[in-house]
């Protein structure tokens, strides 16, 4: 069998760690628009305090920095999760493989 090729950002299955709570989370609040980090950091605390509102204040607090939600983002990214564009130097981040209304596709 040939090893895939390097430009393909695929995983290895045995190699792969479950998602963090954090990383559940923010997967869990990312839709088919982008957005920036701090509205994803929102989105999912507002979500963990629906759910599992004791984890949520431990894993997720309204004031969490940013420099702790980018790289969970960057994580789903590089799992193919999530999705990452930068406007103006700013990342916005949306649920990977999803399409926004009236965006073209190339097949």
């Amino acid at each position: 069998m040939r090893p895939p090729h390097p430009e393909q950002h695929e995983l290895d299955p045995t190699s792969v760690t479950p998602l963090s709570k954090l990383e559940q989370a923010l997967l869990a609040a990312l839709d088919n628009q982008f957005v920036s980090t701090s509205v994803v950091r929102e989105r999912a605390r507002l979500l963990m305090l629906k759910t599992t509102p004791s984890v949520s204040r431990a894993t997720l607090s309204k004031n969490q920095p940013l420099t702790v939600i980018f790289p969970a983002c960057r994580e789903l990214e590089r799992r193919g999760l999530a999705e990452r564009i930068e406007t103006a130097g700013v990342p916005r981040w949306r649920r990977a493989g999803t399409v926004h209304a009236g965006e073209v596709i190339e097949t």
